[in-house]
């Protein structure tokens, strides 16, 4: 009677312990999943500020432009893609008419998406040439 009642309390044991390493199995894996998503995510979001201050630098044309690929260009950003669209906003009251310039980025491969939008001035469009200071004698 002994015997059986050592052999119930060792599988017991067993069994909890099974369970209790499951759990923590079960919460380091959904802790590494949640911190490979809020890389992606500050990638994303990094990627979409880039994209905006290249438009703001006159390096990227602000007209609707994409879906285009890193890859080419970066290969370490394989699977990544980026867009910009414009929509002109006239109800502005007694403002000028601005234009709503939205940066969409995306994983395909991880189904990230990011977005930034902000409002911008119109372009003139003939840019008006200022005079600046004649130095030369």
């Amino acid at each position: 009677m002994r015997r059986g009642a050592v052999l119930l309390e060792v599988v017991l044991a067993m069994a909890i312990f099974v369970s209790v390493m499951s759990v923590v199995y079960l919460s380091f894996h959904s802790c590494r999943n949640g911190l490979r998503t809020v890389r992606l995510n500050n990638t994303a979001a990094d990627l979409a500020y880039t994209v905006m201050s290249e438009i703001h630098l006159g390096l990227i044309d602000k007209a609707s432009n994409g879906p285009n690929d890193y890859g080419e260009e970066r290969p370490e950003l394989e699977g990544w893609q980026w867009e910009v669209a414009v929509e002109t906003i006239t109800e502005t009251g007694e403002a000028e008419p601005m234009q709503q310039v939205t940066v969409i980025i995306t994983n395909v491969d991880e189904n990230i998406t990011s977005e930034l939008v902000e409002l911008m001035a119109m372009e003139d469009e003939e840019p008006e040439e200022e005079e600046g200071p004649d130095f030369l004698p």
